[in-house]
């Protein structure tokens, strides 16, 4: 799992060569580690380390090709449309979680082929 220490961060992943990129699916940190203070319990919408705003960027040789933003999630797994991207990197920009003053986690980052 992937914590930064401060917000915004960035976790950019890169290739050797361009593709065409399809689908993106994140995985966030949403498990707190006391049940009471689960969402279901505690009758919150989403754990607080939740990452509510985020940026998911293709970019080619250093170049942005797709920019997704998204504001107001409260989802673990998120899935976003990159559909005509060729890219050789993603950059994932993490600003906001959904409940000021915790760390988000990003579990998984997975990217599917058009």
């Amino acid at each position: 799992m992937w914590r930064p220490q401060k917000l915004p961060a960035t976790l950019t992943l890169a290739w050797e060569r361009p593709f065409a990129m399809g689908e993106v699916r994140l995985t966030f940190d949403t498990f707190t580690r006391v049940y009471t203070d689960m969402p279901f319990e505690s009758g919150k919408r989403a754990a607080p380390q939740c990452v509510s705003v985020f940026n998911v960027v293709a970019l080619r040789d250093g170049v942005a090709v797709k920019t997704i933003r998204v504001e107001g999630n409260y989802h673990r797994v998120v899935s976003l449309d990159m559909a005509g991207a060729e890219a050789d990197a993603l950059a994932i920009t993490l600003e906001q979680t959904c409940e000021p003053g915790h760390l988000p986690g990003v579990y998984d980052v997975r990217v599917l082929l058009k």
